[in-house]
């Protein structure tokens, strides 16, 4: 049974243009249980192209929340609305846009852990 499936796709919220694809229309005749996403920004933009696969077949979600300062509370906020459980990882990423100056934001979980029972 194949496990993995490369799709030659960026995934957001545009929907099938300039090579986006939105979760739910990827998955919409598909099974999926388990999300892993480290895509460079496009996170947020991933989980509201998802709205459906979240709220009905989404068990675990691991996601990446160190690229914006903000990442972290908005991905919390959305898995939370879909009643996933969820946790940081332990410790920080240093994060900052050399030459910016230090600021209280560049200290950032790495990775959210989200886990619900369907």
């Amino acid at each position: 049974i194949e496990k993995i499936e490369i799709v030659p796709y960026f995934v957001g919220t545009g929907g099938n243009k300039d090579n986006t694809i939105q979760l739910d229309e990827f998955f919409k005749n598909r099974e999926v249980t388990i999300v892993k996403a480290d895509i460079e920004r496009a996170e947020l933009a991933m989980l509201r192209g998802g709205v459906e696969t979240f709220s009905k077949k989404i068990q675990q979600a691991y996601i990446c929340t160190y690229h914006n300062f903000d990442h972290p509370f908005l991905i919390k906020k959305y898995l939370e609305k879909y009643m996933f459980k969820v946790k940081f990882n332990e410790g920080f990423m240093l994060m900052y846009d050399w030459p910016s100056d230090f600021d209280k934001n560049m200290l950032r979980p790495g990775v959210i852990y989200g886990e619900r029972k369907i």
